[in-house]
């Protein structure tokens, strides 16, 4: 399926700019598009973090997928049938051993469901939460007993015990036994936006000194809290409806809240929010509402969401809790409530100046000062200048001051305002660069053009190490892949980067091509020969005749080189 750019405007808008599409990256922050799709060469680049690839590698990288899933999931798109063959030879052993692992983790989530309904505190712990049933089914909550008998399961299902050690779900001791991770608590299991179950999230149902009160799978390349929200395979259809995303912190926050009718509620995996998980939402809103809890930490982590978010260009709004968190204030003040504090959610530098005021008092014109240097760095945030305007005016209305003192404090700071460095200015290139570059270009898009430049010059004769390793592996293949097909085959990471680059980077020019392959050939003669004439000079002013007929000599021979190369033309 080669429509690289219907697949890639699945995540990310693209405009037609000539021969190619443009778009912001998905995989880093950016305001200038430097994200390039090639529909003719069937590949993509981006200019900015210098990501590359075909349109599989942009699946596996953006989804977090295996090869074979990726291929799935494009083929799934296009409407065109995939028959598996899980114990086919040809499938990756690391492949088989990932599609193993998610068999495994879909098995125990059930298996964590079937024990629920037989564990009475289990059920009594839930109910006292307000968790309803059709909540815990929606969100497949279980309960992993005391003792399992998983291991066992496994063990007869044929997986090795080195793939349960893997799988996340077992401790192995210092004499390599297993043993389960999750036991006696209430399990959250964790999907992943397309719905596969990826790990799990343990609660105690009370607190035991010294045991921690969550605990989550093991880091993997399939669970990686840096790069998942809680819900989002259930919330994304709403998110879309609704066009915002309410973000919270803990799993039964979200759990509630969709229990009550706020389908579009998700959270951060205990941590903070990271930049893999903003450019999830990006995909999905540009409209957050942040939803932490009212304690210390849930107002710091209001904070830092903001300053993050507000690099990526989102729209924030912060909902204000009477109760300590959201599911604690659905429960105790019900929809009504709930869904009045979203419409009266306030703006970061509102949500922060009540605060202070809280803290302060402003008839003290040291707490004013305490109070605007708090509150100038969510300020310096503000991009837009007519909103930067009516938050001057709106603190210093509230602190009965006049604006100008807020623009004093405002400029005095304006040397810590963040820079946005996603979008480095290019390197100006040198000729012999360009001529490298245009000639690998050549090489791996044109058959034709490839047997004549390499009649003409060996790999050897390249100056950049980078592009010499291209041209040495290009000549080395048997076969006429070109373009998409001969990035797949390149398997070292930056070679493949660079050779996307290229390819996007460069077109059919009309560059003159033995122009070329001499600015190539010359370019140590020519550092060489501008060498010589320094050297010649030097030992001029110091009256050395013999060295400068040496180097004289050297340098006609040098001369003689150069037009030999030139002779040499196509």
């Amino acid at each position: 399926y080669d429509d690289i750019v219907g697949i890639i405007s699945n995540y990310v808008p693209l405009k037609k700019k000539g021969r190619n599409h443009t778009g912001l990256c998905p995989f880093h922050s950016e305001k200038t598009p430097s994200f390039v799709v090639s529909p003719e060469k069937q590949i993509w680049h981006c200019f900015g973090c210098h990501a590359s690839g075909d349109s599989i590698g942009f699946v596996m990288k953006i989804d977090s997928l295996g090869f074979y899933e990726a291929v799935v999931k494009i083929a799934n798109t296009a409407g065109i049938e995939v028959k598996e063959e899980h114990n086919s030879k040809y499938t990756p052993q690391d492949e088989k051993n990932r599609k193993n692992i998610l068999d495994m983790l879909f098995f125990t989530r059930e298996y964590f469901k079937k024990n629920l309904q037989k564990n009475k505190t289990a059920i009594d712990y839930l109910t006292a939460r307000k968790v309803d049933q059709t909540s815990i089914d929606n969100f497949h909550i279980g309960f992993a007993p005391q003792s399992s008998e998983l291991e066992k399961e496994f063990l007869n299902k044929g997986y090795s015990h080195d793939l349960l050690s893997k799988s996340g779900l077992f401790f192995k001791k210092d004499n390599n036994s297993l043993v389960p991770k999750f036991r006696n608590r209430i399990i959250f299991p964790i999907l992943d936006y397309m719905g596969r179950t990826v790990g799990f999230g343990g609660r105690i149902m009370e607190q035991i000194p010294n045991v921690a009160k969550y605990l989550n799978s093991e880091e993997s390349s399939l669970f990686n809290k840096r790069k998942l929200l809680y819900g989002l395979n259930q919330a994304s259809a709403s998110i879309k409806e609704k066009k915002f995303v309410i973000l919270m912190e803990g799993y039964m926050d979200v759990v509630i809240s969709h229990q009550f009718g706020f389908t579009n509620a998700l959270a951060t995996m205990g941590t903070a929010l990271t930049n893999d998980q903003i450019y999830k939402l990006k995909r999905f809103t540009n409209t957050i509402y942040l939803a932490m809890d009212s304690d210390e930490a849930g107002q710091k982590a209001i904070e830092q969401s903001y300053e993050l978010l507000k690099q990526h260009n989102f729209e924030i709004k912060v909902i204000n809790f009477s109760a300590k968190d959201p599911a604690d204030t659905l429960l105790e003040k019900g929809v009504t409530h709930f869904q009045q504090a979203i419409d009266n959610a306030n703006s970061m530098v509102d949500f922060k100046l009540n605060r202070l005021l809280q803290i302060y008092d402003t008839s003290k014109i040291e707490d004013i000062s305490k109070i605007l240097d708090s509150i100038i760095p969510i300020l310096k945030l503000q991009k837009d200048i007519v909103l930067e305007r009516y938050f001057i005016n709106r603190i210093a209305t509230r602190l009965s001051i006049n604006e100008e003192l807020v623009m004093a404090k405002l400029k005095k700071n304006q040397y810590n305002i963040r820079r946005n460095l996603s979008n480095p200015i290019k390197n100006k290139k040198t000729k012999f660069i360009l001529a490298e570059e245009y000639l690998i270009y050549l090489l791996a898009s044109n058959i034709a053009q490839r047997k004549i430049i390499l009649d003409k010059i060996r790999f050897t004769e390249f100056n950049v190490q980078e592009h010499k390793n291209l041209v040495q592996l290009i000549s080395s293949l048997n076969t006429d892949l070109v373009n998409k097909e001969l990035v797949e085959s390149v398997t070292e990471p930056e070679l493949k980067k660079k050779l996307s680059f290229i390819l996007i980077e460069h077109d059919d020019n009309n560059n003159n091509l033995q122009d070329c392959i001499n600015t190539v050939k010359d370019y140590k003669l020519d550092q060489r020969i501008n060498d010589i004439k320094k050297q010649i000079i030097e030992q001029d002013s110091q009256g050395n005749e013999e060295n400068i007929t040496k180097l004289q000599q050297e340098y006609s021979e040098l001369q003689k080189n150069k037009k030999k190369n030139l002779g040499n033309n196509i």
